[in-house]
């Protein structure tokens, strides 16, 4: 290394001496040229800055530049010498930047790097598919007995039917004779004032709160297609008017009526949320003292955040009265099939953002559906043991305005009193599908193990036997055409 280091030092020197010509490269460019050649040999020998400079090897670019102007071009005619104490710092800029390339370099040859690792990937064979299915099926069924289980250890629900009622059934026909007297049957339920109901009922057994209570509707087809579609996100959003103060016409409301006679734009407009569950809910015990319910903690909160806002101004619900001098009130109006006291009550219990309201413009995915009222927790009044809602007799006291029976024969109403578990509320049918799904997989699991283990030879001899006559068949034929 030395040997070649001073060779390349007396090349250098020659190529100071040579006097250059026109048509020549310039002398300070073929010194960078070789010098750089020293300073590659040196990276390639791994060594650090002190030990290059003990052996000679590396000579600062400032010291082998020193003698030519690279200003004006021209040669000094005497030669600048430089300590070789003094720190090169662009030698050991490139030595670092080299020694952290090749360790990058090293980086990205691992396995991870160039997708190399070991891997395993299962052979879906006859013979090994029965051991997959076996498994699977026991997980699944295994999974579906706990939850059938805990549906029925852990878990408890009461069902109670008002519609059916004597008291109930007697307003709903009130409230249905009162509607076809009206003027207009179109706009019924709106002049009707509130009716009240009850329904007695009895708890058998202790439920630990909290209670949850479910308001459920039969025949009710929330999924249809249409139905789904009748809202409008940017109205549900408190996107009203235009920017000439105009209220914006809601067409993605349709095909429901998104205007009435006057010209005023229903709010909140749509099939969805005009058929909104509307019926009132007071739980008494057996003492006539009311049980509180708590009806704000029943929907997503990221549902009321994202989707869901006021009409931009209306930081209070009590401002809609007043809100753009009146115009508020005479712009907008309140769906067909609701009342303006009705509305008010909306509007002043947190509007779109109202949990209810919100929980009902989800559609649910069968005809019979299954909404959150509400839910009673901590210890109740009556009962002496703590979180508990004691066995005994309660009634429900029903505002009645929801009603579905005039329209549907077959619909009925009821609420529902349910405890959850790790699962949820109880869902057995969910169960026996869960199990019956994996016992399915297991019958199939024992299908292939029985083909493979008896009928692998026969089945296979079979269809040679059968190969063969066909073959003979066609062997005859082809010499009977001949």
């Amino acid at each position: 290394m030395g040997a070649k280091a001073s060779k390349f030092r007396k090349s250098g020197a020659r190529e100071r001496k040579v006097v250059q010509d026109e048509n020549e490269e310039p002398e300070e460019l073929e010194v960078i040229r070789n010098y750089s050649g020293l300073i590659d040999m040196a990276a390639m020998d791994k060594l650090s800055p002190e030990e290059g400079r003990s052996s000679g090897n590396f000579i600062d670019l400032r010291v082998a530049t020193s003698d030519m102007d690279l200003t004006d071009g021209t040669t000094s005619t005497e030669p600048k010498v430089e300590s070789r104490d003094s720190e090169p710092e662009i030698i050991e800029h490139i030595s670092l930047s080299e020694s952290y390339t090749e360790k990058s370099k090293l980086s990205l040859k691992t396995k991870f790097s160039q997708q190399k690792l070991d891997g395993w990937e299962p052979i879906v064979t006859p013979k090994t598919i029965w051991k997959q299915l076996c498994v699977l099926g026991i997980l699944i069924t295994a999974m579906g007995v706990c939850m059938l289980v805990f549906d029925i250890l852990h878990t408890s629900e009461i069902i109670i039917p008002y519609s059916s009622s004597t008291e109930c059934e007697m307003v709903r026909k009130d409230i249905f004779q009162l509607n076809l007297r009206a003027a207009d049957c179109k706009e019924k339920c709106t002049h009707v004032s509130d009716r009240i109901c009850s329904t007695e009922f009895t708890v058998p057994f202790d439920m630990h709160t909290p209670v949850y209570i479910y308001y459920e509707i039969t025949n009710f087809h929330q999924n249809h297609r249409l139905y789904t579609k009748s809202k409008d996100d940017h109205q549900l959003f408190g996107r009203l008017y235009d920017f000439q103060d105009q209220p914006v016409i809601p067409y993605g409301c349709s095909p429901a009526e998104l205007i009435d006679r006057t010209g005023k734009v229903y709010y909140p407009c749509g099939a969805i949320a005009g058929s909104m569950f509307s019926d009132v809910f007071t739980l008494e015990n057996k003492t006539g003292s009311k049980i509180p319910i708590d009806e704000t903690h029943i929907s997503f909160t990221d549902f009321k955040k994202l989707k869901y806002a006021q009409p931009l101004g209306l930081d209070d619900p009590m401002d809609y009265v007043n809100y753009k001098n009146g115009e508020f009130i005479k712009q907008f109006t309140w769906p067909k099939h609701w009342s303006e006291e009705r509305w008010k009550e909306w509007f002043e219990s947190g509007g779109v953002k109202n949990p209810a309201f919100v929980n009902w413009m989800q559609p649910y995915h069968s005809s019979t559906i299954r909404k959150l009222y509400g839910s009673i927790s901590g210890t109740v009044e009556g009962c002496q043991k703590d979180r508990v809602l004691c066995r005994g007799s309660y009634k429900f006291a029903i505002k009645y305005r929801f009603d579905v029976d005039s329209t549907k024969p077959k619909s009925k109403k009821n609420i529902i009193l349910a405890t959850t578990s790790f699962f949820g509320t109880r869902n057995i049918p969910r169960a026996i599908a869960i199990i019956s799904f994996g016992l399915i997989i297991l019958i199939c699991s024992v299908l292939f193990f029985v083909k493979q283990s008896f009928l692998t030879g026969k089945l296979s001899n079979c269809l040679v036997s059968k190969r063969l006559k066909q073959n003979r068949v066609q062997d005859t034929e082809t010499d009977s055409t001949e």
